[in-house]
């Protein structure tokens, strides 16, 4: 019995910590993950995919803690686990636009012709420089236009 509280404090934990990574990134309060290039390991969309990740570490401990017979466990897992694997799937690859930070849809919304500028500008400049800089709307407005002045392009 000890050996399966642990089990359960463990799924749960990991749960939280899902649940509070993916809410951090989601928040738009680290501006710099979404400076980072998405690769098979850690995709960038994988900050969507924290939210039901969280909601399946937590159905495991939940599935553990109920008292039935094993196999019955099983097939209740069988008909949750996996549509939850595939929302994370389908959010890490297509995130939707209402679901990003502030900040991110308005700069897709008013300057998607510069983005992939603005992103390159952002990681020569130095991630965490470039995070004290854009924390106001009125410092990501000016950098903006301070990239548009640096290509010679106008609004």
């Amino acid at each position: 019995m000890p050996s399966d509280i642990w089990f359960l404090v463990f799924f749960f934990t990991i749960s939280f910590v899902c649940l509070l990574f993916g809410l951090l990134i989601l928040s738009g309060r680290f501006k710099v993950w979404w400076l980072n290039d998405s690769t098979p390991v850690a995709p960038v969309g994988m900050a969507y995919a924290m939210l039901p990740c969280s909601l399946l570490f937590l159905v495991v401990g939940v599935l553990m803690a109920i008292p039935m017979p094993p196999e019955k466990r099983g097939d209740m897992g069988l008909y949750i686990i996996p549509p939850i694997l595939l929302v994370m799937l389908l959010l890490a690859i297509w995130p939707p636009r209402w679901s990003k930070p502030k900040w991110l849809q308005w700069l897709e919304k008013e300057h998607d012709d510069i983005k992939a500028l603005l992103w390159e500008d952002a990681r020569t400049r130095g991630k965490w420089e470039w995070q004290q800089q854009v924390r106001t709307q009125e410092g990501l407005e000016a950098w903006v236009e301070e990239v548009r002045g640096k290509h010679g392009m106008a609004k």
